[in-house]
């Protein structure tokens, strides 16, 4: 669930290594970075990285990337299911369950970043992601100047970078 109660100082304590920021581009296209931006990220396209929305099939798509960045969790759910099915738990502690996984503390935290050129269609494809994915925290945001120069960056293979040098 979206988590409304993340406010600014929160997400300032969000550990390094458990923030994922997706900014949804124009044209299907989807970028990431995992942790918070660091300053040499602004002069080097690839720290940027392109993904798209095709599935767990695909190495290059969101799915694949949650999936691989919260397998602990994940596998958490499975294990939880397949006790649910089992009826070795009750569905009321299965979603107590669930609940506690998906709320804990080292838990992933995802920040959503709609750019003006994504759709509508792309902000409810990376919020059915973020069920698929078992990720408990998430919190949409405004696309910063710093976010919007890496797109444009990596969009141009470092061009931006490079006039900036001259």
């Amino acid at each position: 669930t979206k988590d409304d109660n993340i406010t600014t100082e929160d997400k300032s304590k969000v550990k390094d290594e458990n923030a994922i920021t997706i900014i949804l581009g124009d044209k299907d296209n989807i970028y990431y970075y995992l942790g918070k931006p660091k300053k040499e990220w602004y002069t080097d396209y690839t720290a940027l990285k392109k993904l798209n929305y095709r599935g767990a099939d695909d190495k290059n798509s969101l799915r694949t990337m949650l999936l691989e960045q919260n397998k602990y969790a994940v596998s958490q759910v499975k294990r939880l299911k397949q006790m649910k099915y089992a009826k070795e738990i009750t569905e009321e502690n299965y979603k107590a369950e669930i609940k506690k996984i998906k709320d804990a503390k080292d838990g992933k935290v995802v920040l959503i970043k709609p750019m003006d050129e994504s759709t509508y269609m792309n902000f409810i494809d990376a919020l059915d992601e973020m069920q698929i994915c078992c990720i408990g925290k998430y919190n949409v945001e405004e696309v910063t100047a710093g976010d919007k120069f890496m797109v444009d960056n990596l969009r141009t293979a470092g061009a931006l970078t490079k006039a900036a040098e001259l």
